[in-house]
């Protein structure tokens, strides 16, 4: 375990991070003095994106930490909602769900392999701010709902230490312009270990109605402490630090932060840094957050033994230049994980999420996941709302869909919608093509209200976050997933 004074090194350097750049949860616990390989030297591999679950489409990530059994990630949809994941490798992962299924999760902290997951449920007919603590093995325990709370707190940070949790929220969300500005006050919540979390201390902290103030969160050997940096819409502002050895009472320190770039080797990297979180690893830090110049913004690593001198880290062929910002990073058992966010290709929404394997030095790489191509990568069932396409492995293929004509009142090719079954079916064959992808023709077709004739050409091609394209003819059908996966790309009727 390090020493108070090894831990306030680390807080005055999370606080150097935070304070040139919007920091959406500067969080922080003891520093990592385990044995073994210095992390922060990885090499880092991308998986690729076909090999990813196909929960991860839509997806980008908002924490990310190390449990007793596992990575737990909590990430964000492109609706709002929140979703949780745990994985022992970090390349297979499960939802794993608390008890309270209500609970949208914003923000996880851990300290010493337990993890404490902070955010809003659904309480007496309004949301207010509530924490889980994970039991392991996937499970949570109950809901605890943090006492003072009310409808417009949104959590912002928390973080675990060896005397207990914090959280940190402010009473103006769920900032929505439409909404209006409906508080104006920082809102801290502190637990011992183990125990309840008291009232909360409250601090007045201006901020933008769509915009929520900067918040950092920190618990070491010495207590707690929140850093904020607030500004009003007319033009108020306040920067301050708070710190408490129990929880329950606060001093506040004034701060003017002035604004710091992070230095990646001997220069600024091109264009500025914009740091989003710093992870202690087994010996030394990485900063997360993305590199800017006068056109674009691409993700970027630094690492650091010493939290004074930085060096950008490199991620394979393309580094992290395909996202637009890594967004969370952890190690667990040796294996080390970054997940970043990136557009679609066009530049509109869905977001993409990647995620990068890292190996310490002197490990064995682990062997980055891959189904292969042709028929031994797509064979099996696909679906989406209407349609189901089979494909053996011989490349043997039935696709079935909906005709919209009710086989109770029209004759076949008709729907029994009693069943599900489909009355459009179309059969033929495939073999492997260029580029991984499957090209063959049709050999029969039931319905001549498509394109869909015999003789018409038939390409499957392997799609990001484990889907499928069917294109017949000229048309391209859509998007089709593993059944039961819970995509939304194929929750909706394609045609």
């Amino acid at each position: 375990m390090l020493s108070t004074t090894s831990s306030r090194r680390l807080w005055r350097l999370l606080c150097l991070l935070c304070a040139g750049t919007l920091l959406s949860a500067c969080q922080g616990g003891e520093g990592d003095d385990r044995p073994g390989p210095p992390a922060v030297a990885a090499r880092w591999r991308q998986i690729p994106l076909t090999e990813l679950p196909s929960e991860f489409f839509a997806l980008s990530a908002t924490s990310l930490v190390p449990s007793k059994d596992g990575f737990l990630l909590a990430a964000r949809s492109q609706a709002g909602g929140s979703e949780l994941f745990r994985s022992v490798d970090g390349i297979s992962w499960r939802r794993s769900r608390p008890q309270a299924r209500q609970l949208e999760v914003d923000v996880l902290a851990e300290h010493g392999g337990e993890v404490l997951a902070a955010g809003r449920t659904f309480r007496d007919g309004e949301m207010t701010a509530a924490v889980t603590r994970y039991r392991g093995a996937g499970r949570w325990g109950k809901e605890e709902v943090l006492p003072g709370g009310g409808s417009s707190d949104i959590v912002l940070a928390a973080a675990r230490g060896p005397r207990g949790a914090v959280v940190v929220g402010h009473d103006g969300g769920p900032f929505d312009a439409s909404t209006g500005k409906r508080g104006h006050s920082l809102r801290v919540w502190a637990a011992k270990n183990g125990g309840p979390f008291g009232a909360p201390h409250g601090v007045t902290c201006p901020q933008w109605p769509d915009q929520p103030p900067e918040v950092g969160a920190f618990a070491d050997a010495d207590g707690f402490t929140v850093r904020a940096r607030c500004r009003g819409a007319e033009g108020e502002s306040a920067s301050f630090t708070l710190r408490s050895s129990d929880g329950r009472t606060w001093r506040r320190e004034k701060d003017s932060p002035g604004p710091v770039a992070l230095r990646a080797g001997a220069a600024n990297p091109r264009g500025g840094a914009r740091v989003g979180q710093v992870v202690t690893l087994p010996g030394g830090y990485l900063a997360l957050g993305s590199a800017e110049s006068a056109t674009r913004s691409t993700g970027a690593l630094w690492s650091s033994s010493d939290g004074r001198r930085w060096s950008a880290v490199t991620g394979g062929k393309d580094g992290f230049r395909q996202s637009v910002s890594v967004d969370a990073a952890a190690e667990y058992d040796g294996t080390l994980l970054a997940l970043g966010t990136d557009p679609e290709p066009d530049g509109h929404p869905p977001v993409r999420m990647r995620v990068w394997l890292g190996t310490p030095p002197g490990g064995t790489p682990k062997p980055i996941p891959d189904k292969g191509q042709g028929l031994r990568a797509v064979s099996g069932t696909w679906s989406w709302a209407q349609a189901t396409l089979k494909i053996s492995g011989e490349g043997d293929f039935t696709y079935r869909y909906r005709v919209l004509r009710d086989c109770a009142t029209e004759a076949p090719p008709c729907d029994d919608t009693s069943t599900s079954t489909w009355g459009g079916l179309v059969t033929g064959t495939l073999a492997d093509g260029s580029h991984g992808t499957l090209r063959g023709k049709v050999d029969s077709a039931n319905a001549t209200d498509r394109s869909y004739t015999k003789g018409a050409s038939v390409t499957v091609a392997r799609e990001p976050y484990s889907a499928v394209s069917l294109t017949i003819g000229t048309t391209l059908v859509g998007i089709l997933c593993r059944p039961g996966s819970g995509d939304e790309r194929c929750d909706d009727v394609h045609e």
